[in-house]
């Protein structure tokens, strides 16, 4: 009875149930996700505990439902604050994550959405549509500095960008990277000074893309990979 209670806590039953209300309901989905990052924030806050419990992030990835958060995360049409919110959460869940495949594939699947999402307008001004991009590219990049990354990780966003031609010949599973230029394309871009007042929101976000992609290129640099520092003595660039 005791090993029983212990594999299946009371959270873990209610997050199941709640699984299928989520996926249709964002309202659902957001107060969810509030609740599992006070938890965390407890958990941070009590940290003196012995170590024994099962911490709600291995819990998270025990029950699949950190799967199923980067499923919702690629959902098509997924608001843009869940998208954020869904991110911020597997951000605190990223110690659980270094070095497995669930990740890896997730990384390729951002690499691929970042390559077409720094691709948009830049100029969309006090557009929401140029708003909303922004803000998941944050969100998107702001993961990215959480984690640490192995040497696999590491060339997933960094390494430079396979063709179809060599993925179908290779039968390579991974998204070659954005490269070393598509991270500081971004560090170096300089946001337009806002025209009107309903403008500002957008350079802000501007600013904090550019942060965050500093952040992630930190998490590259600090990496367990070798090639980690390599990406960036490679690039004159990066080292003049």
């Amino acid at each position: 009875g005791t090993e029983q209670a212990r594999e299946v806590p009371p959270l873990a039953s209610v997050l199941l149930a709640l699984r299928a209300p989520c996926d249709k309901d964002d309202t659902i989905c957001l107060e969810v996700i509030q609740m599992l990052s006070v938890c965390m924030q407890a958990e941070e806050d009590h940290s003196s505990d012995d170590g024994v419990r099962e911490g709600v992030a291995a819990l998270l990835l025990r029950l699949e439902f950190v799967q199923w958060l980067m499923r919702l995360s690629q959902k098509k049409g997924i608001a843009t604050p869940v998208y954020c919110k869904v991110m911020g959460l597997l951000a605190c869940c990223a110690p659980q994550l270094s070095g497995k495949p669930v990740l890896l594939r997730f990384l390729a699947q951002l690499a691929e959405g970042l390559r077409t999402a720094l691709r948009g307008p830049s100029a969309a001004g006090a557009s929401a549509v140029e708003e909303a991009r922004l803000r998941r590219l944050v969100a998107t990049l702001n993961f990215v500095a959480s984690l640490r990354l192995c040497a696999r990780s590491a060339a997933v966003l960094v390494g430079p960008e396979q063709s179809a031609h060599t993925v179908a010949t290779t039968g390579s599973d991974q998204v070659g990277g954005l490269g070393m230029d598509g991270w500081l394309d971004v560090v170096e871009a300089e946001g337009r000074p806002p025209s009107t007042p309903a403008a500002a929101p957008a350079l802000l976000h501007h600013h904090e893309l550019r942060a965050a992609a500093l952040r992630g290129l930190l998490a590259v640099a600090t990496s367990s990979a070798p090639q980690g520092k390599a990406y960036f003595v490679g690039s004159p660039r990066a080292v003049p």
